[in-house]
C-alpha cells in the first residue's frame, strides 16, 4: 500500500478524531465520574486502568494503517471489559482461532468502530454480543453475532463506522486488498481482511 496516499491518511486521522469525540468514551468518562461520586472508588480505578489503556491503543493505533492482531485483540477486550462495567447484564464475549497468527497485520480502526455499532444494536435489543475471529481462504474472518436481521449502521456511531468502511474501500482501491464486508446470512455481520503482507 502506498503509506503516504493523502485520502487514507487523512481518513486514518478522522478515525482516530471519530474515537476520541465518540459517545463510547464519553460514557466511560460519565461512568467513572458517577462511580466516584457514589464512592465505588475500586470500581473507578478499574474503569481507569482500562479507559487507559483503550486511549494509548487507540493513540498507538492513529500513527498506523495496519497493527497486529494482538493489539487488535487487547484493544477489543479492554473496549468489552469496559462495556461490561457500564452495562453488567450484557457481555461481548471474543472467541479466537488458535491457530491464528498474533503478528499478522489488519487496517486499524476497523473491528472496534464495527463491533460497537453491532453491540449498540443488540444492547437496544437485549441481547449480547460474540465475536468470532478465525482463518478464511488466507484472509481473517470476523463474524459478529447478536442482534437479529440485517445488518444496520447503529446511529450513534454512524460517523465513525462510516469512516471504517470508507477507509476499507479506499485500502482496497489502492492496493486490492479485496476486504470485504458480508451482510447476514447466520451471523449479523462478517468482515474478511486480507492481512498486509
Amino acid at each position: 500500500m502506498n503509506e503516504s496516499d493523502p485520502h487514507i491518511e487523512n481518513n486514518l486521522l478522522n478515525s482516530l478524531k471519530a474515537f476520541l469525540g465518540s459517545h463510547f468514551l464519553l460514557n466511560v468518562i460519565n461512568s467513572i465520574q458517577s462511580d466516584i461520586i457514589i464512592k465505588d472508588h475500586k470500581s473507578g480505578f478499574d474503569a481507569i486502568q482500562l479507559f487507559n489503556r483503550v486511549y494509548k491503543l487507540a493513540i498507538r493505533s492513529s500513527n498506523q494503517q495496519y497493527t497486529d492482531l494482538n493489539t487488535e485483540l487487547e484493544f477489543l477486550e479492554s473496549y468489552a471489559a469496559l462495556e461490561h462495567m457500564r452495562f453488567p447484564k450484557h457481555r461481548i464475549k471474543i472467541h479466537t482461532d488458535s491457530s491464528l497468527d498474533p503478528n499478522i497485520e489488519i487496517p486499524s480502526f476497523v473491528v472496534q468502530s464495527l463491533l460497537e455499532s453491532v453491540w449498540l444494536s443488540g444492547l437496544e435489543r437485549d441481547k449480547n454480543t460474540d465475536l468470532s475471529i478465525t482463518v478464511q481462504d488466507n484472509k481473517i474472518l470476523f463474524s459478529f453475532s447478536g442482534p437479529t436481521g440485517t445488518f444496520k449502521i447503529h446511529p450513534k456511531v454512524e460517523a465513525k463506522t462510516r469512516l471504517a468502511l470508507d477507509r476499507l474501500a479506499m485500502m482496497n482501491e489502492d492496493t486490492e486488498l479485496d476486504n470485504s464486508i458480508i451482510q447476514g446470512d447466520d451471523t449479523y455481520l462478517k468482515v474478511l481482511l486480507k492481512p498486509c503482507s
